[in-house]
């Protein structure tokens, strides 16, 4: 006789809020599960971003990603990173768009300052702030600022799930994108912003969930990855401040 927890359905209610990671768990095909665990590695935001399952009404902005491959476990896992990739640089352009005019400003080519941050924060409203993602530049910036007030940086940090750690502002974690480099390399981007959640009356950011859709291109040694997903983002509640032109010297 199966017992009861044999018999329970632990697959994710459509409606509930999971990681990536997360998901991973109750993917039902060990490729897609291989595929998801390896899209996940490419940034550590993936470890915080809440997803769901789609639903009618939601507001934000569908992305689909597509990449061929070679058809080895390698080569596999490259092109679900390739994904992931994509979906990091997509993410801050879509923010960026959504936002409304008066959460975003710019810094007029100057560094990041603890007043700069501040504000950020401010702008984003509710309860709490989940995040402050920013490239590399921006984050040595942060730490230098640190040091100058004799802040050991390192001594303070965010720690992840996975238990791995990035730099924190206020509680805040800093999240590194590279992909918020302007083309000119000069300036950069930097945004805040807060996660949406059952259990949190402030509306938020999350992600669309949908696993990555693997399928031969007829050519033995080649595979077509795809992966549909978006972000949603509320329409009724500010939940995103943007700085934008923030100098990278």
């Amino acid at each position: 006789m199966e017992s009861e927890s044999e018999n329970l359905d632990t697959t994710p209610d459509p409606s509930s809020y999971s990681t990536l990671i997360e998901r991973v768990m109750f993917e039902p095909s060990e490729l897609a599960a291989g595929l998801m665990e390896s899209l996940t590695c490419t940034n550590r935001f993936f470890e915080l971003l809440p997803f769901r399952e789609r639903q009618e009404g939601d507001h934000g902005e569908e992305l689909c990603f597509q990449h061929r491959c070679g058809s080895d476990a390698e080569e596999l896992s490259n092109g679900a990173k390739a994904l992931g990739r994509g979906f990091m640089s997509n993410f801050s352009k879509v923010l960026t768009k959504h936002c409304s005019v008066t959460h975003h400003w710019s810094a007029g080519r100057e560094t990041i300052s603890f007043g700069r941050l501040d504000l950020l924060l401010k702008l984003v409203g509710g309860n709490s702030v989940d995040f402050l993602m920013m490239p590399q530049p921006i984050i040595r910036q942060y730490l230098a600022l640190r040091r100058g007030l004799g802040l050991n940086a390192l001594n303070e940090v965010y720690e992840l799930p996975s238990g791995k750690t990035c730099p924190v502002y206020r509680g805040v974690p800093l999240i590194r994108n590279d992909e918020m480099i302007d083309r000119d390399g000069s300036t950069s981007t930097v945004i805040a912003g807060r996660f949406d959640g059952e259990d949190d009356d402030d509306k938020g950011l999350s992600g669309i969930y949908d696993s990555i859709g693997y399928n031969s291109t007829g050519d033995p040694n080649e595979m077509k990855l795809s992966w549909d997903t978006g972000v949603i983002i509320p329409k009724e509640q500010p939940c995103l401040a943007v700085l934008k032109e923030v100098s990278n010297k």
